[in-house]
């Protein structure tokens, strides 16, 4: 066992001492009731409008929550153990993100998940310490197993502080600090053009190295792709590449289609289930005429409108003739939790052609424990990795 990885064992009493300062220190109040209310940062309120004022779980959740609130002498790891379980049982609160978003302001909806998602971490951290280190130790280098460390701290960070590089002096690039430089420096030749609100995204119009111009969600998404390059490990060569087949799950508005074809010729299958995104992906690849001059003569796009829920195997949307003919094959997966049922999809494409990976993982409280050992599982050749500079926002797993 690596001694960076033990370190995963007193993470977890190490953030609880540093909440207790921090509760003190911010709070100015007693700890045993101020901690518990700055973790959950939820509100009954809130709660109600989540879960629907007609939900049964939610009487449950709201007064479970209030009851472990009057408790003085409750401590951080009790609301853990037990208003954590509460809430991740109710899997239904992922399934409900679409209706939800159209109810309410996104910034609640999102504010909830991450909420969930961090219980979902500490459950991993205080019931499966030893597993998280033997993932930990999978990793083929020491920078990679550094990062992994690095992420777990991040993603807490976010819950109890809103601040991912929290006490975390090198390699945890914070979004709101550099995204500006995209309205003036041009970094990597990506600056916006215009931008406008809508609800709490700003979409942007974005100019890529003069070579075309797309709709971007928000600068965030277009510093994530374009500048800092989340789908790509620069130390290990992993990215799509000349004559490939790139597959992109949660394609979106095909801005990592379009990011792919700086580098790459081929085919690309680009999934996606929002009929919506896709309208504004075919504007953003196939109308433009930058984007068709540069695109077009590169990669041969295919759109496939599907929800990867495990009932159909990857291979099943691909062309068979094609996989032979071709140097390499890569896959892009951000798909909002449903990582794993895309890796577990593409078991036989994975045992078979072992193609380059980027999976994001962090959108669920046990990525960082589940995703590398699913994909080691389908082929155990794999070498994993993640970056050195890791964005405090999102983060991926890269395997070749």
């Amino acid at each position: 066992m690596s001694d960076v990885c033990s370190k995963i064992y007193t993470l977890y009493d190490t953030y609880l001492e540093t909440l207790r300062e921090y509760v003190y220190r911010e709070e100015g109040t007693d700890i045993e009731t101020g901690m518990p209310n700055v973790l959950m940062n939820l509100d009954a309120n809130l709660i109600t409008k989540i879960l629907g004022k007609k939900s049964r779980l939610k009487d449950n959740v709201i007064n479970f929550m209030k009851t472990i609130l009057r408790k003085q002498y409750i401590a951080f790891n009790y609301i853990i153990k037990h208003l954590g379980f509460a809430m991740i049982r109710y899997q239904r609160l992922r399934q409900l993100e679409e209706q939800l978003q159209k109810a309410y302001k996104f910034y609640e909806v999102h504010r909830t998940f991450h909420i969930v998602r961090f219980m979902e971490l500490m459950r991993v951290l205080t019931t499966k310490r030893s597993e998280l280190v033997d993932v930990c130790n999978m990793f083929a280098d020491t920078t990679s197993k550094e990062s992994f460390v690095k992420a777990i701290m991040m993603e807490i960070n976010k819950a109890l502080f809103a601040d991912p590089c929290f006490n975390i002096k090198e390699g945890c690039i914070d979004l709101s600090r550099v995204v500006n430089s995209l309205f003036s420096d041009a970094p990597n030749g990506v600056k916006i053009l215009l931008s406008s609100k809508w609800y709490n995204w700003k979409i942007v119009l974005v100019s890529v190295r003069n070579l075309f111009k797309l709709i971007m969600p928000s600068p965030d998404t277009t510093y994530e792709i374009f500048v800092y390059e989340m789908y790509k490990d620069p130390v290990n060569n992993i990215h799509p590449k000349e004559n490939y087949i790139i597959i992109d799950a949660g394609a979106f508005w095909g801005d990592t289609i379009a990011w792919a074809s700086l580098y790459a010729t081929g085919t690309a299958y680009a999934i996606e289930y929002d009929k919506n995104a896709i309208s504004i992906m075919r504007k953003n690849l196939f109308d433009d005429e930058l984007a068709r001059k540069h695109i077009e003569p590169r990669l041969k796009v295919k759109i496939v409108q599907t929800k990867i829920d495990g009932t159909k195997p990857l291979e099943a949307y691909l062309e068979d003739p094609m996989l032979k003919t071709m140097n390499g094959m890569y896959i892009k997966s951000d798909i909002e939790g449903y990582e794993r049922v895309l890796i577990e999809s593409a078991k036989n494409v994975l045992f078979e052609y072992k193609p380059e990976l980027a999976i994001s993982a962090y959108h669920r409280g046990d990525d960082l424990l589940v995703l590398p050992s699913l994909i080691v599982k389908y082929n155990d050749s794999y070498k994993l990795y993640m970056r050195k500079d890791l964005l405090g926002e999102s983060f991926s797993i890269y395997a070749k």
